[in-house]
C-alpha cells in the first residue's frame, strides 16, 4: 500500500514490509508454516484487491493466495485445477490464470474454475500479459486468448521459437520477445520483425518494457 510498502520474494516465500522510516520486517512462509504446498515458488501476482497469488512446483505443488494475513491453498485434491505443477500465475481482473508445466493448458479461477486445454503439444503455457480487455498467453511460438468464453489461438508470422515476453506498444502493436526470432511487433493484419540481421545484439529476447 502507499503508506506501508511491502515486497514479496518468490523464494520460500518471503514478505518484506515497512514498519517505520527506513525500518522493515520480514515474514517467511514455507511448507512448515503455514503449510505451503512447496518451498519452490515459481511465480507471483497481486490482484486489484491486494491479494497475492503464487504458483508452485515440487512437493505437492499447486497454487496459494495470501489475503491480508490468511492463506488459502489450491491443488487437484481441493479444486478442479488440472495438475499441481504450476509455473505461471497472473491475476487479471476477477480471473486468476495458472499455467501448467506438465499439461498444454491453463486452469483459470474466477471464482468458478475453467479449464482450457490445447491440442498441440508444442503449445506449452508460457508468459502471460494482461490488458483491460484481454489476457494474452504465450503458447510456444503462438498466442492464445479468450474470446466470448472460447479459447482462441493464433500463429505469428515470422516466429517459430518460444515467445518469452509480451508488451503492448504505443503504436498499438503487441510486441513479442522470442528465444530465436528477435522481437516481433504483431497485429492481426501486420507483423514487423527485428533481429540480429537488422541490428539487434541477439535474437534471444527475454524481457520487454514500455517507457
Amino acid at each position: 500500500s502507499p503508506d506501508m510498502p511491502e515486497y514479496w520474494v518468490a523464494a520460500g516465500v518471503c514478505r518484506m514490509y515497512s514498519i517505520g522510516l527506513f525500518s522493515y520486517a520480514v515474514d517467511y512462509y514455507s511448507t512448515l508454516s503455514p503449510g505451503l504446498p512447496s518451498n519452490q515458488a515459481t511465480d507471483i501476482s497481486e490482484d486489484f484487491a491486494g491479494r497475492v497469488w503464487l504458483s508452485f512446483q515440487g512437493g505437492t505443488g499447486g497454487g496459494a493466495v495470501w489475503d491480508n494475513g490468511t492463506w488459502r491453498m489450491f491443488g487437484t485434491g481441493t479444486s478442479p485445477m488440472q495438475t499441481n505443477q504450476v509455473a505461471q500465475v497472473l491475476a487479471a481482473g476477477e480471473d486468476v490464470w495458472f499455467g501448467h508445466t506438465d499439461r498444454t493448458g491453463f486452469s483459470i479461477y474466477s471464482p468458478n474454475w475453467r479449464r482450457f486445454p490445447f491440442t498441440a503439444s508444442s503449445q506449452q503455457p508460457g508468459v502471460l500479459y494482461n490488458e483491460v480487455t484481454r489476457t494474452w498467453a504465450a503458447l510456444g511460438s503462438a498466442l492464445g486468448y479468450i474470446d466470448s468464453n472460447s479459447w482462441m489461438t493464433t500463429s505469428v508470422s515470422g516466429v517459430n521459437s518460444p515467445i518469452q515476453a509480451i508488451q503492448r506498444g504505443s503504436d498499438g502493436l503487441l510486441w513479442l520477445g522470442t528465444s530465436a526470432n528477435g522481437v516481433v511487433g504483431w497485429s492481426p493484419t501486420s507483423t514487423v520483425v527485428y533481429s540480429e540481421a537488422t541490428g539487434l545484439p541477439s535474437d534471444n529476447v527475454t524481457a520487454l518494457v514500455r517507457d
